[in-house]
């Protein structure tokens, strides 16, 4: 059975994200030009971002990845108590990264099963994120990073970013239908806005053959 990029995609807004999608792990080299930047203008911050170079460099530490898959999960859909307004943040109260009786939990652990069924090869960081997250949705297409450093997309800033790396090349970036007003951030510069607005939807599908036409199942 052939899976596409777009199957993926599909999938994982079925399973409950708000948005998705793929890159190649060679679009995540330019983090690292930025990183040095950063790291430049604040040299204090060296000895903590230095290990933030790997994110640039999957494939040394992950010899499958060929691509990226990016999912966002809005989490502004929730209802905060007022008594817990303004004491704890909404992205902690709401956070499924560590519940598994959490909706965003269960969701990001479907379509990890999804991928695997499909016969991918996967890797995944839960807790702390196997990429730059913020990076890797701005190049996926997904979202912008705003002046404030916080990830947006046509909802707001209320998103989580998940990534899965995958031992195919493929790729999809999407057009969004409304792009966020503010500049992007120092870090990110005009390239995010040009990249959001410029990309072309589903730069490629490439297809590939699952090893068996059975595997690729619902979770």
């Amino acid at each position: 059975m052939e899976i596409t990029a777009l199957d993926i995609v599909n999938k994982a807004i079925e399973l409950g994200f708000d948005k998705c999608g793929i890159i190649p792990v060679q679009m995540m080299r330019d983090y690292e030009v930025r990183l040095e930047e950063r790291m430049e203008h604040f040299p204090q911050t060296k000895d903590k971002y230095e290990s933030f170079r790997s994110f640039a460099h999957l494939q040394n530490d992950y010899s499958l990845a060929k691509a990226i898959v990016v999912v966002s999960f809005w989490y502004g859909k929730y209802y905060i108590p007022n008594n817990l307004q303004n004491y704890v943040a909404k992205y902690y109260l709401t956070d499924g990264r560590r519940n598994p009786n959490s909706e965003g939990y269960q969701t990001s652990t479907r379509f990890e099963k999804y991928l695997m069924d499909c016969g991918f090869q996967t890797a995944t960081d839960r807790d702390f994120g196997i990429t730059a997250l913020r990076w890797a949705g701005m190049k996926a297409g997904i979202g912008i990073i705003r002046k404030n450093n916080f990830f947006y997309t046509e909802k707001g800033s209320y998103q989580y970013l998940e990534a899965f790396l995958i031992d195919q090349p493929l790729q999809y970036i999407p057009l969004p239908s409304t792009a966020p007003t503010a500049p992007s951030s120092t870090m990110v510069r005009r390239s995010a806005v040009k990249h959001w607005t410029t990309t072309l939807m589903c730069l490629a599908l490439t297809p590939i053959t699952s090893p068996s036409t059975d595997r690729c199942k619902s979770a």
